[in-house]
């Protein structure tokens, strides 16, 4: 078998005579550059709790097993659903700073994209034209766009 670059495979040659895909493809960036251009915002204070959380996981190698990071008073036991996340934003924030932050929410947004656009257009295959396939996509791109503004768990949630 001969060696094949990208760029010279058939599939990709086929992939650009597809209107709708390409649309798709060129939103996929272009929502990509406007979410690494769009600050994170203060919608809520749950980022900086997952960064306290987050913190506390490296200082006592250990899960909350009460709130600290709360005004509620006094402290109440809890669950900490969220360890995974906390200690990924954590590491992300004190390696990046707010910079990768804003990277993680836009690279997360990008695969749930280019996720749902594969599942539409894998499923163009049952008959549906691409037209059709493209607005499908996007429709579940914009129903998921108000979610990816705030760093939260969920995100993962969403791509998974």
């Amino acid at each position: 078998m001969g060696r094949h670059t990208f760029l010279n495979s058939s599939r990709f040659l086929t992939i650009l005579h597809k209107p709708s895909l390409l649309y798709c493809l060129a939103l996929c960036a272009l929502s990509f550059v406007a979410f690494l251009q769009w600050p994170i915002m203060a919608g809520d204070t749950d980022l900086w709790r997952h960064l306290a959380y987050g913190r506390y996981l490296f200082a006592h190698h250990a899960l909350p097993h009460e709130t600290f990071f709360s005004f509620i008073s006094p402290p109440r036991a809890i669950v900490d659903y969220f360890w995974l996340f906390q200690t990924l934003v954590y590491l992300v924030y004190s390696s990046f700073d707010y910079y990768g932050l804003v990277l993680l929410r836009a690279l997360m947004w990008l695969a749930t994209l280019a996720l749902i656009f594969r599942y539409v257009f894998t499923a163009q295959a049952y008959g549906r034209s691409p037209a059709w396939s493209a607005f499908i996509g996007v429709l579940c791109g914009l129903v998921l766009l108000p979610r990816f503004l705030l760093v939260r768990p969920h995100m993962f949630s969403y791509l998974f």
